[in-house]
């Protein structure tokens, strides 16, 4: 055998049969090294049979190929002018362009700093581009669901209609969306993503609160269960609130609803759960208190704490039952002053050319009641216009005879009228602003205690007497009006300004009997409107007044300490902070607002110029890490719920994106999407990020295997279904065999009995 080895040559560089993949090794000259399997292979004695030796090995076929279909970073770059290749290189040339007019040269070393270097990419085009689609692609999917009847089919024309309006455009010619596409990336690679998103959020919070309420789903025909979540967001250190998901129920008892909350959350840590937010149904209550003793069944979990039902529906139902319970039936003449103008051009135009007036009746609002004091102040104004409209039916013989019409006469009889209203009026503009700043979502239970007790209190101060009221400032729930001795007599009640304009503005005086009378019906108005206000209210849990102690007004003053020190107490006894924590968290309150720093913030803070949660956030950043404690508390606090706003705004959300036989899982997925577009306030801001890109690619392959579980279980079920049919005819089979044996039987046994009585007669004859 010879020993001789072959030598590493140069020429086989050039070679174009190895020059794509052939590399030297430095200071080995018996090897060589392919660029492409980054592997080094001696050449022995074979010479230039060794490289086609190693070209037909398997592993070097495969990058080969591997190589041709994937760009190579040396496309990646293309030329401008003409190319300057160096000796003895084998990189790519750099196209440098002179910064001159003059031809282009070899540059010398005193040259180089004269020349500019352009590159151009080539390669990256691809892409860029195809991120670009498929964020064209997302945002198509994200505009159908926001946009209120934009079907599937409209936003797949849309995309073809955009590859003509923009022709120039290679985004546009590659967009592809099918209303299948559409379907499946929505319901299967956008929704479950940004849900995986708000799970996690909530996996890494120590506590949240739970919002829900029903409605009913005309297209399930089931009643469907909407649940939101509030909890501190880490990712912008704010409270927030989100719709996490939605249970259909058959019927709403409490067990019904306990068990649709616990599988709507299924996926978190029930024991995480600090407060239910909810209206004040009876049967809320009791789940609220089921699902406490469900969820707390060791000593040691924490305990569901409880501040009332949603105060908002409180004032507002409690308006509501006040007005429409006593007889003065302004809820009827509202409606039907409407009512009798509206849809009829005939009618406004006698109306018109009756009273001499163009300004007609607002319509009333049966839901929100407090809505109304436009429309009473409407009624009001135009309360003479309307006696004259009648009044002129009346003698042209005009007059209609719908049911509207004679409530319409029959309410105009009432002298008072005009004073009722101004009183419907005083009390729901003195009611209307505390639901309108309550509606929002920012954290404002701190705020409730003080706004809903000074509502009341201005309220009670007109029929209660002084120093009752004075005695009980602090908590007015404490007063009992059913104690006729705290209440002010008929004759001393303390009419409201609006109340006594529409007095004096009266074309006649009243009887001072039917003026006793209406002082009397507007102190059991009032009286029955606060205790129902108080009768199921956040003013009755202390809960809602040790929350007040963050309150920046109240936190600087002794008051402010005494509260916090309280709601420490409610969180250590229900097993939310340890006791060390709770101590170190007082300690930390007393510090931070006796800082003169501090006092100063508070005393400037106003609730309608910044969140309550950013200023705590701004004043804790004033002495990092010495607060932890309170922060802690402070986070927990704030969270909760001071009403059910976000849950009921819901409800118009979901008539918006109810469509004919839209199945309950496309709905939930459509509202996730958009909650998370709603959180980033909108699509003009939305972000797109890398983990969103590979949930709405891998939507597809999400569906399939979503459709073969389904195939699969239903091909279950049918199996099931025929051995069930297959059982129930074999027990046929077997009752009709064992019917005929039976009666078979039955034959038999009355054959021998006639036969045994032919015996017997026989013997008898012998």
């Amino acid at each position: 055998m010879s020993s001789k080895q072959t030598r590493f040559q140069e020429q086989w560089l050039q070679n174009p049969e190895f020059a794509e993949w052939l590399e030297k090794v430095d200071n080995h000259l018996n090897e060589a090294r392919c660029s492409l399997c980054r592997s080094v292979f001696v050449l022995g004695n074979m010479g230039k049979r060794a490289l086609r030796s190693h070209q037909e090995g398997k592993k070097h076929k495969l990058a080969v190929l591997n190589a041709k279909s994937s760009a190579s970073l040396k496309c990646f770059y293309k030329s401008t002018t003409s190319s300057i290749i160096t000796s003895e290189s084998h990189e790519p040339p750099i196209t440098l362009t002179p910064s001159n007019d003059n031809p282009p040269s070899v540059p010398s070393s005193t040259d180089i700093s004269k020349l500019s270097v352009e590159i151009t990419p080539r390669g990256l085009q691809s892409f860029v581009l195809k991120n670009s689609i498929s964020d064209a692609e997302i945002l198509s999917c994200l505009q159908y669901v926001m946009t209120p009847n934009l079907s599937m089919r409209s936003i797949e024309n849309i995309v073809k209609l955009d590859a003509r309006k923009y022709p120039d455009s290679e985004i546009a010619k590659k967009v592809k969306l099918s209303r299948e596409k559409i379907s499946y990336s929505v319901n299967y690679g956008l929704a479950p993503h940004f849900h995986k998103e708000v799970q996690n959020l909530l996996l890494c919070v120590d506590c949240f609160v739970v919002c829900f309420d029903e409605s009913f789903n005309k297209i399930a025909e089931k009643t469907q269960m909407d649940l939101a979540v509030r909890f501190w967001d880490t990712t912008c250190d704010l409270v927030a609130t989100r719709y996490f998901n939605s249970v259909f129920l058959g019927s709403q008892t409490s067990a019904d609803l306990v068990a649709g909350i616990h599988k709507g959350l299924s996926p978190l840590p029930m024991t995480n759960i600090i407060q239910l937010s909810m209206d004040g149904p009876n049967v809320n209550l009791k789940a609220s208190r089921d699902l406490r003793s469900s969820v707390s069944t060791d000593p040691d979990d924490p305990s569901i704490l409880n501040m009332g039902t949603c105060g908002l529906h409180h004032v507002n139902n409690a308006f509501e039952r006040a007005f429409s319970e006593n007889e003065w039936e302004l809820e009827l003449y509202l409606r039907a002053s409407y009512k009798v103008l509206d849809n009829s051009p005939a009618r406004r135009a006698l109306y018109t050319s009756f009273s001499g007036s163009n300004i007609f009746p607002k319509p009333f609002c049966l839901v929100r009641w407090l809505e109304n004091g436009d429309a009473a102040d409407r009624a009001v104004k135009i309360l003479p216009n309307m006696l004259k409209f009648v009044e002129g039916l009346r003698e042209n013989k005009k007059e209609p005879k719908s049911f509207y019409y004679k409530m319409l006469k029959k309410c105009l009889s009432d002298p008072l009228l005009s004073v009722k209203l101004a009183f419907f009026s005083f009390i729901a503009k003195q009611t209307e602003p505390f639901l309108r700043e309550f509606q929002g979502n920012e954290p404002l239970a701190p705020f409730l205690y003080q706004e809903l007790n000074s509502l009341v209190h201005d309220l009670l101060e007109r029929i209660v007497k002084p120093e009752v009221l004075s005695e009980h400032a602090q908590n007015v729930s404490k007063i009992n009006l059913s104690d006729e001795n705290t209440l002010l007599y008929a004759k001393n009640v303390v009419l409201d300004e609006c109340t006594k304009e529409a007095f004096r503005k009266l074309s006649s005086r009243p009887k001072t009997s039917e003026i006793l009378l209406f002082r009397n019906e507007y102190r059991v108005t009032i009286k029955k409107f606060c205790n129902l206000l108080l009768e199921k209210s956040p003013l009755k849990y202390p809960l809602t007044l040790q929350l007040s102690s963050l309150n920046p007004e109240i936190a600087i003053t002794s008051l402010g300490t005494e509260r916090f020190r309280s709601l420490i107490s409610t969180f250590v006894q229900n097993n939310w902070v340890s006791a060390v924590t709770g101590e170190k968290a007082i300690k930390d309150y007393k510090n931070l607002f006796s800082c003169p720093v501090v006092k100063e913030k508070c005393l400037a803070y106003s609730r309608f110029k910044e969140r309550l949660d950013a200023f705590f956030m701004d004043l804790f950043n004033l002495k990092k890490n010495m607060h932890v404690a309170l922060t802690k508390v402070v986070k927990a606090s704030l969270i909760f719920s001071h009403g059910n706003t976000f849950v009921e705004s819901g409800f118009s959300i979901n008539k918006e994106l109810l469509e004919t036989n839209l199945k309950e899982e496309s709905l939930i997925a459509r509202r996730i999407i958009h909650d998370k577009v709603q959180s980033m306030n909108g699509l003009a801001t939305f972000v797109i990020d890398k983990n969103l890109t590979h949930a709405f690619r891998n939507a597809h392959a999400n569906f399939t295997e979503a459709k073969r579980k389904r195939e699969i279980s239903e091909t279950d079920s049918e199996v099931r279904k025929r051995k069930r049919l297959l059982a129930q005819n074999q027990v046929k089979d077997l009752e009709a065999a064992r019917k005929a044996l039976k009666n078979e039987t039955q034959l038999k046994d009355s054959i021998l009995v006639e036969k045994i009585k032919e015996l017997k007669a026989s013997k008898e004859q012998f």
